[in-house]
């Protein structure tokens, strides 16, 4: 057991770090001013090997980022309009500040339970749970929910049939799925929404939805 629980720390200390890098990677694209590609840069984007983009988990990883795919992503702000109402000034508050915070906030939040589900599919519903206790804010998880539920509707019609049914991530989405489904006909029937638990968050579906498509950790976050 003890080699267990060291194994579980040291999991958990790489993926606090991974979060953390993440973070001071995004900070220093954040600090660079905008200017023009260098001819070196030009050159080895023109010179980009053809399968780096039609390979199967890159399409894949393509399809999921596409502003059309209807996700909701794009209708969560994650609070920069209460950002710009508390911070009144004749001229707009700097948008840096609240990037920063926010990035630091996704890291450090969820960015940790996005890199364990994937590392470990099995965990999906237990750490489902486990992000749905620790998320405070309603409306974030009401929106984490909403995305999550509408990226299992799209991985079910779209997606399922294209990998191995008998994948540990494939039956991990499938579970969820049938969770999910069953608490939204739980809803219908007049059962307190209120005091059901929410299923099928964002961070851990798009984990285990990567994972099972065959795209990298790396791109995943």
């Amino acid at each position: 057991m003890d080699t267990i629980a060291a194994e579980q720390a040291l999991q958990d200390e790489v993926a606090h770090l991974e979060a953390q890098l993440a973070v001071a990677r995004d900070k220093l694209r954040l600090s660079k001013n905008l200017r023009p590609p260098s001819p070196s840069a030009v050159s080895h984007v023109s010179h980009t090997p053809d399968n780096a983009v039609t390979s199967p988990s890159s399409h894949a990883l393509l399809l999921l980022s596409d502003s059309a795919l209807p996700l909701g992503s794009f209708a969560f702000s994650s609070g920069l309009e209460s950002y710009f109402a508390h911070h009144p000034a004749p001229t707009p508050a700097p948008i840096q500040p609240f990037l920063s915070l926010a990035l630091q906030t996704l890291a450090t939040t969820t960015v940790p339970y996005l890199l364990a589900v994937y590392r470990d599919p099995s965990q999906l519903q237990d750490l489902d749970d486990t992000l749905d206790a620790c998320m405070l804010c309603h409306v974030a998880k009401r929106a984490s929910a909403a995305q999550g539920r509408a990226l299992l509707t799209v991985w079910d019609r779209a997606f399922k049939g294209t990998v191995d049914p008998g994948s540990a991530a494939a039956r991990a989405l499938a579970d969820i799925f049938l969770a999910s489904k069953s608490m939204s006909v739980g809803a219908g029937q007049g059962k307190d929404a209120a005091s059901m638990p929410t299923i099928g968050h964002f961070a851990p579906t798009w984990a285990v939805v990567t994972r099972v498509l065959g795209i990298p950790i790396r791109n995943s976050t």
